[in-house]
């Protein structure tokens, strides 16, 4: 999958985040679903939620992850509203409210408020160690790859989804972990008193497990070459990658996953020192996609190393895949292959 640009860190200020962390327009990447995105049935609620947060910048995936430090005054609070829904609240200031609903599909959670037009706005919600992070939808992503992959329509910069209830929650599920989707910007919250480690939901250790496999292998699949890549940045993306996955938050997180992101850094090392040594040609390519179970495009010869480096490849993504069906097992739930 091609790489993004070089990813910066970007600000926000507490307006924004009321107008964008909870589902609000944030530039054209605002996304909207004219019916719930969510049944009853999906409504869950988390009492790790409630009580009081501090705003962060909202940032792009691959900057510098949320800095641990102690929060101070609280910026926020969040407290239960009516039919499992909450309500966040700005403080100091014009005390603006803000009502969401969590939702959960399969073993992924989503975040809906409403919008203007009776729609509803959705973001994906993930917890690392005591943040909370609100991911928003990259649907240009979507369409690039699956342009028939859900009904919609563009109202006045905004892609409003149109499907059924019933289509938005299979739209929802199976591109919650599509490389790419989710990975557009994300905002975070830390809890002002710390996010305690919670015996299953939201704050579990399943979930905290998932999200944090989920970032490794975003970070492994969308640092893949594409066609016209220079040495210098190619080799960058692997280096961004590999720093994308040492600086996860490991709070509550299997430690047998912990090290599956341990081997993905050096894997991602391994990369970043052999296409920063040699011009990345079409073998390059096929280098990675023979290593991930591919056919190689081209039956040319790399430079001087390839065999070695196959060689570490294939051992560590061996690795990874078994340690996934391990985990898959031990939690009851499917950790996703690393393609």
């Amino acid at each position: 999958m091609a790489p993004q640009s070089v990813r910066r860190r970007a600000t926000a200020n507490i307006a924004v985040f009321l107008v964008t962390s909870l589902g609000a327009l944030m530039h054209c990447g605002c996304v909207e679903t004219e019916k719930p995105p969510y049944s009853s049935g999906d409504v869950v609620f988390e009492p790790a939620l409630l009580g009081d947060w501090v705003y962060l910048d909202g940032q792009e995936r691959g900057g510098l992850p949320p800095v641990r430090r102690s929060p101070g005054k609280a910026t926020h609070r969040i407290e239960r509203a009516e039919n499992g829904s909450y309500r966040n609240l700005a403080l100091g200031g014009e005390k603006e409210v803000v009502e969401f609903t969590v939702f959960k599909l399969g073993d992924r959670y989503f975040l809906a408020s409403k919008a203007d037009k009776g729609r509803f706005r959705v973001s994906r919600l993930t917890i690392s160690g005591e943040f909370l992070k609100i991911w928003w939808l990259n649907f240009e992503r979507v369409l690039e790859a699956h342009p028939e992959a859900v009904k919609h329509k563009v109202d006045d910069f905004t892609t409003v989804l149109t499907g059924s209830t019933d289509e938005l929650r299979v739209f929802l599920l199976k591109y919650a972990d599509e490389p790419g989707v989710w990975n557009w910007k994300y905002e975070s919250m830390q809890r002002v008193d710390g996010l305690k480690v919670t015996p299953a939901g939201l704050t579990g250790r399943k979930q905290r497990t998932l999200d944090y496999w989920a970032e490794m292998r975003l970070a492994l699949q969308d640092s893949a070459p594409s066609h016209g890549t220079t040495r210098d940045n190619l080799s960058a993306f692997w280096a961004a990658a590999s720093s994308e996955i040492g600086l996860q938050i490991t709070d509550g997180v299997d430690a047998d996953a912990v090290a599956c992101g341990k081997l993905a850094t050096e894997l991602c090392d391994v990369m970043a020192k052999y296409t920063g040594k040699h011009r990345p040609t079409a073998p390059l390519a096929s280098l990675v996609r023979e290593s991930t179970g591919g056919v190689a495009a081209e039956p040319t010869t790399l430079p001087a190393g390839r065999d070695e480096v196959l060689a570490r490849v294939r051992e560590a993504l061996a690795k990874l895949e078994m340690m996934r069906k391990k985990l898959s097992d031990r939690y009851k739930c499917e950790f996703l292959p690393i393609r």
